[in-house]
């Protein structure tokens, strides 16, 4: 980036500071491949490209909102992010129930255990074996295994 393109970058971020609009549309129309090239590196994480768009374009309007100008660094070392963290928020967030950081955390070291003991062993742990390689409860595993499973519906018809 050009000295005069830093320089009108940081001109328009003290605008849009201050209440111009206009100055908070151009940054947005000057970011959004940014934003764009940051969602590519979501996909397949199970959301719809649109989904992520969107959180990500929510994250470049809070990074236009809260990034200070006179800090000396280039708005898009702040910008990747506060774009990223949003698209994590939605994607950890995401579902008709709130499943906590840590449960997340945990399934997620759970499920990589389990990847590697059937490895090496030809066969799934159980639950009190992965309970004592993680040094976890045994009903800290489970709540982590089950907060993997899909939500069913009350209504929804059993069987065929």
């Amino acid at each position: 980036m050009s000295q005069e393109a830093y320089q009108s970058t940081r001109e328009k971020l003290v605008r849009a500071r201050n209440g111009d609009a206009e100055a908070r549309d151009a940054l947005v129309r000057e970011n959004i491949a940014l934003v764009k090239y940051i969602v590519k590196r979501f996909s397949g994480r199970g959301a719809e490209y649109d989904d992520l768009f969107q959180y990500g374009c929510l994250g470049l309007l809070k990074a236009i909102d809260r990034f200070d100008p006179d800090y000396p660094v280039r708005f898009s070392t702040y910008a990747v992010p506060v774009i990223m963290g949003e698209i994590r928020r939605f994607l950890r967030d995401d579902g008709p129930i709130h499943i906590s950081r840590t449960i997340h955390e945990r399934a997620r070291r759970v499920l990589d255990y389990t990847d590697t003991y059937a490895e090496a062993h030809a066969r799934q742990p159980t639950v009190d074996e992965i309970a004592a390689a993680l040094d976890m409860a045994a009903e800290d595993v489970v709540l982590a295994l089950n907060s993997q499973s899909r939500v069913r519906s009350l209504n929804e018809p059993v069987g065929g």
